[in-house]
């Protein structure tokens, strides 16, 4: 069924825009997690934070990215939620090493992180992860 559904769409990747408050901060804490970003769609309102061959995710400093939706709010991600981005790992044990670089990258001691129903839920302000773990 996904094939076919992949077969019928004509979109070939993804690019998820998000905004962001301090981009430097933002991709530095990125490339901490081992990300790179193309330079050729990076500049002081923007980074393109490769995520794979064909996923990207476009960090967006908040004044740029109002321009893209003049009538509406930019959602406050302390106290409210947009969207859910999950991604995947090939074993459980890259989740793990994902989780460890998060931890170091935003500066979160291991007592930030609580089992939940045998998943292990780590508490940042930052993004989410899949695979028995995440982080928002």
């Amino acid at each position: 069924m996904m094939r076919q559904n992949a077969e019928a769409n004509s979109a070939t990747k993804i690019f998820v825009n998000l905004p962001v408050k301090d981009l430097k901060k933002t991709m530095d804490f990125f490339s901490k997690l081992g990300f790179k970003f193309n330079p050729m769609f990076t500049d002081e309102n923007a980074a393109c934070l490769v995520m794979s061959e064909d996923i990207y995710a476009m960090l967006l400093v908040e004044k740029f990215f109002k321009n893209f939706i003049p009538d509406k709010e930019i959602c406050d991600a302390r106290s409210s939620a947009e969207a859910l981005i999950a991604l995947s790992t090939k074993t459980r044990q890259e989740v793990d090493e994902v989780i460890k670089k998060v931890l170091a990258a935003a500066a979160l001691s291991t007592d930030r992180l609580r089992t939940t129903d045998g998943c292990t839920v780590a508490l940042s302000k930052t993004l989410t992860a899949i695979f028995g773990r995440y982080f928002t």
